[in-house]
């Protein structure tokens, strides 16, 4: 501990105290104004405590984050907004007091939970201190700056952020001013944004970061039509895009990642309902598709050596050929639904699947017991991981948008179209559509198999006809009205 330090941070204690002082009582006019009291107490006595224990134990970390100047260009005009938010967080409070505008009534049953609150943002923000020696004030990566996958980071993708917006949010309730909270509701899309800047930054600049997002339990926020990839082997090699069916994640692709990650640049899609670690809500196969198609623009030059969709995923994965946007060597639709049922079957049909599918997470062990098969399990197993995190009405969604969607164009330089025998009731009118918009199309059945199972049992078979694959025929280049 020095004595610059020391001083440097009493300086910005007693500054930020006499500026929130100064924020809150000229609007008022008065000083007789007790939210006002409260709410600097709560700021500031645990502010003490925590810069005491850094100064003790973590004097470089206390130095970052009191020497911080955003260097980042698009974070300076959100950190510009985000301080002129607080500002007027707290005029518009003191102007209330001042004014007699309506107040949340100053109960105890209101009064306690709303500390309790508070305090517990703080809480949380003390223990991200403990977690994380490199934590800064700016968005960028450090030097020997490691990724932390345990404690609170294990649950909570960006638990600093969590905590501040806890203890943001809750200060305006503090000082009983439903105008002020209203005011301070804006600064959830500003720290979005901050989010997802900070996001790029990372996983550009900070080794192993990509593949930490399935780790975490609670993600804090989703930018609407984020979708999450995972990045899987050789950056060298030949690329390959996974896309996963409905109501299963992409880890049931893992196995056929571990026997393929040596030989290609593997590309995992997360399909918004089906993400891991975070609640997100299922679009449509066209914006899973655009989704798909902008990443790989923005990350791999709109250039795809292999693509394979496993039926939903096949569905997306035929909707992004047929915009005809990217270029993709080779691309496999297994069991992809590309044509509509009647509409008199639609909503019966996609309500029946919500209602096996749900079934199947709450129910689990019965019907392992009852079938008894690997096929089986697994799928059980990835319903029991993603139905938390989208629900019925992920499924809902999902079936919807498969059952009403047709396939009016195809693109590509080599289609393949796999099924199983025990699907084929199902399979036969989507080959023939298939057929009828691209003749090149190589169909392959695989016998005694069911709905995705040649994946699910069979990984090594996959990962060599993936491998070994070659150009079929000619370009696909067909559509129907």
């Amino acid at each position: 501990m020095t004595f610059k330090l020391f001083f440097q941070a009493l300086t910005k204690f007693v500054l930020g105290l006499v500026m929130v002082g100064a924020l809150l009582f000229v609007p008022a006019g008065t000083f007789d104004y007790p939210q006002a009291w409260r709410l600097i107490g709560l700021l500031f006595m645990p502010m003490i405590i925590a810069g005491v224990w850094l100064m003790i134990n973590q004097p470089e970390l206390l130095r970052r984050r009191l020497n911080a100047k955003e260097e980042q260009h698009e974070q300076k005009w959100v950190v510009a907004l985000s301080g002129l938010l607080f500002v007027a967080m707290f005029v518009v409070a003191g102007l209330g007091r001042r004014f007699g505008w309506y107040m949340l009534p100053d109960y105890d049953w209101i009064t306690y939970p709303v500390i309790a609150l508070s305090l517990t943002g703080y809480g949380l923000y003390f223990q991200v201190l403990r977690e994380n020696i490199w934590l800064s004030r700016t968005i960028g990566v450090q030097q020997d700056q490691k990724v932390i996958s345990t404690g609170l980071y294990g649950k909570v993708r960006h638990p600093m952020y969590a905590a501040t917006l806890l203890l943001f949010l809750s200060m305006p309730l503090v000082l009983c001013s439903p105008w002020a909270f209203a005011v301070m509701l804006l600064y959830v899309p500003v720290i979005a944004l901050r989010i997802r800047n900070e996001e790029q930054v990372l996983e550009r600049d900070l080794k192993g970061y990509k593949n930490t997002s399935s780790r975490s339990v609670i993600k804090s926020f989703r930018i609407f039509g984020d979708m999450n990839f995972q990045l899987f082997g050789n950056d060298k090699a030949p690329t390959l895009l996974l896309i996963p069916g409905l109501g299963v994640s992409y880890e049931i692709f893992l196995p056929l990642i571990r026997l393929t990650e040596g030989k290609f640049r593997i590309i995992a899609a997360e399909v918004d309902g089906f993400t891991l670690g975070r609640h997100t809500r299922f679009t449509s196969v066209d914006d899973q598709a655009a989704q798909v198609i902008a990443y790989i623009k923005a990350h791999f030059d709109g250039h795809l050596d292999y693509a394979y969709g496993l039926s939903l995923g096949g569905k997306i994965l035929s909707r992004v050929l047929e915009r005809d946007e990217l270029t993709i060597n080779h691309a496999i639709l297994d069991a992809a639904p590309l044509l509509p049922l009647p509409r008199w079957l639609v909503n019966p049909l996609r309500y029946y699947q919500a209602a096996n599918v749900w079934t199947c997470y709450h129910w689990t062990g019965f019907w392992k017991a009852l079938f008894r098969s690997h096929y089986f399990d697994v799928l059980l197993d990835e319903c029991k991981k993603v139905w938390r995190f989208g629900g019925t009405q992920a499924v809902v969604d999902g079936y919807k948008s498969v059952y009403t969607n047709r396939l009016n164009a195809i693109h590509g330089a080599d289609i393949h179209f796999w099924y199983g025998t025990k699907e084929a009731f199902v399979a036969k009118p989507q080959v023939k559509h298939l057929l009828s918009l691209c003749p090149q199309a190589h169909i392959e059945v695989f016998p005694g198999m069911n709905h995705g199972q040649l994946l699910i049992d069979h990984p090594e078979e996959v990962a060599q006809r993936i491998t070994h694959i070659t150009a079929w025929h000619g370009i696909c280049s067909h559509s129907r009205g």
